[in-house]
């Protein structure tokens, strides 16, 4: 889900097919599946993260890290405000 909305964003800024599939190659390690598990994750912390804007490819990216256990980056400061449980978040600037 992360993946599309990064897609999206560069073939939106007129970054070429081509391009767009070396910088994913590039910045993309692994890809990891919205399994079941994290889709239902993701729905039941919408109520911990409602009045945040947070879209729900923002709440998806939160879920898998909490699912997986691993720390978030991101360079949007509403985050730093959110209390979920099990999850560091990190921003980038």
């Amino acid at each position: 889900m992360n993946l599309s909305e990064l897609i999206t964003v560069l073939s939106r800024a007129g970054v070429s097919e081509n391009d767009i599939d070396e910088i994913i190659t590039d910045l993309v390690p692994e890809i990891i599946p919205f399994c079941g598990d994290i889709s239902i994750k993701t729905g039941k912390i919408s109520k911990l993260t409602q009045g945040y804007g947070l879209s729900l490819g923002d709440r998806a990216c939160l879920a898998t890290a909490i699912q997986l256990g691993l720390p978030v980056y991101t360079a949007d400061k509403i985050w730093a405000e959110l209390d979920l449980p099990n999850v560091k978040i990190n921003l980038i600037r």
